[in-house]
């Protein structure tokens, strides 16, 4: 299959683009503002699809919506039937075209060109009423208010508010890559001409969108992680990610060092407790305590430990022993008291995770020796 992709460089375009890249017997030809209109026309010649990805929302001139989200169209509209070429075509039109602004006008214009073109030759046509896009490579002040404010955000910059709880609605990149799939390979629309409106939504405002994505920056300097389970916050906090600056891709954890070794929070999770690592040096011992809530699993990444338990009611007491070498998991249980002793030569390295944030104001850790 051969595709033709005009405004190559923009965010959609290039967001499909690599993801088509991974399929096989896919050619890609690319047409941007560096390419001229004769390099243009080689490309329709050859192309199957045209997905035609290139216009402006912000332009420096007002007439450039007529001259490129409806002038490229009809250049291209023009060429098709002048050579009678039955291209298959998919066009990013928006929801404004119901609106009176020059940007929803343009694209409703260019909509109507191809529809034409489909009632003179039959080319398969469609139409994607898109709402504002987001995800990576967005450009910010200018492809979405969730570009800016994760570009903003992300350096510590204030945001401006308009119109802040009205409601609109979002569209993730990785969704709409998958509608594209659909029309390329699956098939699932049947009609020669189509108008896609149905998409996969979220409705925010920019006062809501502002609060996550502070939210993103402040709690991440303290190790917390978002609660992913709900789709929205997933999809936006990997796009406020892919803005941070380099610089700041790398943070520091705070260590507690002691004569047993370390210990170190790695990721506080919203809902679901935390994930630490702790290192205990040769021959030395952490605990013996114990929990009457709290549960903590352990896995040993390096070294060779034993681990003793003891029921504080019953005073029933079990060991295991446990390396690098032979990877399990144990489990605490509540009500036992606890310890671990590198056995080894080396430093022992755990990994631990427990179902509740580690809070030295209200810990449930009580000291109790083993007997």
């Amino acid at each position: 299959m051969k595709i033709l992709i005009t405004g190559s460089n923009s965010f959609i375009a290039k967001n499909l683009i690599h993801s088509l890249k991974t399929l096989n017997n896919i050619e890609i030809f690319e047409f941007n503002k560096n390419n001229s209109i004769i390099d243009l026309y080689s490309k329709l010649l050859a192309a199957d699809y045209i997905i035609h990805c290139a216009a402006v929302s912000r332009p420096e001139l007002k007439s450039d919506f007529t001259k490129v989200n409806f002038g490229l169209t009809k250049i291209i509209v023009d060429f098709l039937l002048k050579n009678k070429l039955n291209s298959k075509i998919i066009f990013l039109s928006t929801i404004k075209v119901s609106n009176n602004s020059l940007y929803g006008k343009s694209k409703k214009k260019a909509e109507e060109l191809l529809k034409k073109l489909h009632q003179l030759q039959s080319n398969e046509i469609y139409i994607l009423r898109l709402p504002n896009i987001f995800g990576k490579w967005g450009k910010p002040n200018y492809n979405s208010v969730v570009a800016t404010f994760c570009y903003l955000v992300s350096r510590n910059q204030k945001l401006k508010l308009r119109n802040k709880h009205q409601p609109f609605p979002l569209l993730y990149i990785d969704d709409l890559l998958k509608v594209f799939h659909q029309i390329l390979f699956e098939k699932i629309y049947y009609k020669k001409f189509n108008i896609i409106t149905k998409f996969k939504i979220f409705k925010t405002t920019p006062h809501n969108l502002a609060i996550i994505i502070k939210k993103f920056f402040q709690q991440r300097s303290i190790s917390f992680v978002p609660d992913t389970s709900d789709l929205f916050i997933k999809y936006l906090y990997s796009t406020y990610i892919s803005y941070l600056p380099e610089r700041d891709i790398v943070y520091p954890l705070k260590s507690n060092l002691d004569k047993r070794g370390n210990f170190v929070e790695f990721i506080k999770l919203s809902n679901n407790g935390q994930i630490s690592y702790c290192t205990i040096n040769p021959h030395k011992i952490r605990g013996p305590h114990y929990h009457n809530t709290k549960i903590e699993k352990f896995i040993v990444l390096s070294g060779s430990v034993i681990f003793t338990f003891q029921n504080i009611d019953t005073l029933q007491k079990t060991t295991f022993k446990l390396s690098a070498k032979q990877p399990k998991v144990i489990e605490t249980i509540p009500g036992h008291t606890h310890q671990i002793e590198n056995s080894g030569s080396k430093l022992a390295i755990i990994l631990v995770w427990t179902n509740e944030i580690f809070d030295r104001n209200n810990q449930d850790t009580y000291l109790k020796s083993i007997q």
